[in-house]
């Protein structure tokens, strides 16, 4: 994602989380939380329902 965004003009992105992992993964997801601290533009995360089975 982060090279993917310094090789095009993006203005924003956006992406789910679904919170799988430890206590601090489930409030956000690994992923997301590492493209916040690295992407060198805005970044919206949405949260996104549990599965339901």
């Amino acid at each position: 994602i982060l090279l993917y965004t310094k090789s095009g003009d993006f203005d924003m992105v956006v992406m789910g989380s679904r919170g799988h992992g430890t206590f601090v993964d489930a409030m956000m997801g690994s992923t997301a939380r590492r493209v916040l601290r690295r992407c060198e533009i805005p970044v919206l995360v949405v949260r996104l329902p549990k599965d339901e089975e």
